[in-house]
């Protein structure tokens, strides 16, 4: 067998938050990277690879045979969870792309509100959306990291169903449960978002009075 690869930052902590044991769902999974860095580690025993777009799948299934992957890890060629079966994960990773995209995503796919199943979830985009959307849907956020990968910081979100809609403040939609106190990385994430939101506050006050609250938060001025 080849050398196993290594995978970037961002990836390496969606792997982390994946249950132990958990046959997985790789959503917009591109070259396969990490549903087969995941079963060749042992860490899960099953994944699907699944991409919208034949291209990219194909880069897929090149990673899948180069590492001699093929009876543990399946290509399927699907927009989002339409071509997973409820019965066959238990975790799903819907990792690099927007904010709306992976709302869109879940709201076609009403399955995944059992609380058997884990969401890894990491938007490129529109973060704050995502989570209001979730705690309004009956998820709640049960772990949270940050990372740095191509000199841009990224947050990845472990998320399970728990049957109660929840209203959150604009504040905590931004910070998530992320512990500036004690994770530089995670203090850096919010430094940025305190940045873009001052930034859009030139034309909408409101931004502004997140900005301060999140930066109240974590001892900025």
């Amino acid at each position: 067998m080849r050398e196993l690869f290594s995978l970037d930052s961002r990836l390496s902590l969606c792997g982390e938050f994946v249950r132990e044991g958990s046959p997985l769902a790789d959503i917009g999974t591109d070259h396969a990277y990490l549903p087969v860095h995941l079963v060749l580690e042992g860490k899960v025993p099953f994944a699907v690879a699944a991409d919208i777009a034949s291209e990219p799948l194909q880069k897929g299934r090149e990673t899948v045979e180069k590492y001699h992957a093929e009876d543990k890890v399946k290509t399927r060629l699907c927009g989002g969870l339409s071509g997973i079966s409820p019965d066959e994960v238990r975790d799903i990773v819907i990792a690099g792309m927007g904010g709306d995209t992976i709302i869109e995503i879940l709201d076609a796919a009403p399955w995944v509100k059992n609380p058997r199943y884990q969401l890894v979830l990491q938007p490129m985009t529109k973060v704050h959306r995502v989570v209001k959307y979730l705690y309004k849907q009956g998820f709640r956020i049960d772990k949270q990291g940050a990372c740095e990968a191509s000199g841009k910081l990224y947050t990845v979100m472990a998320v399970s169903f728990r049957g109660v809609p929840q209203e959150i403040s604009d504040e905590f939609s931004y910070t998530g449960i992320l512990n500036p106190e004690e994770n530089e990385l995670h203090r850096a994430y919010l430094e940025r978002q305190i940045s873009t939101l001052r930034k859009r506050a030139k034309g909408n006050e409101k931004y502004a009075k997140i900005a301060d609250k999140i930066a109240e938060r974590i001892s900025l001025s």
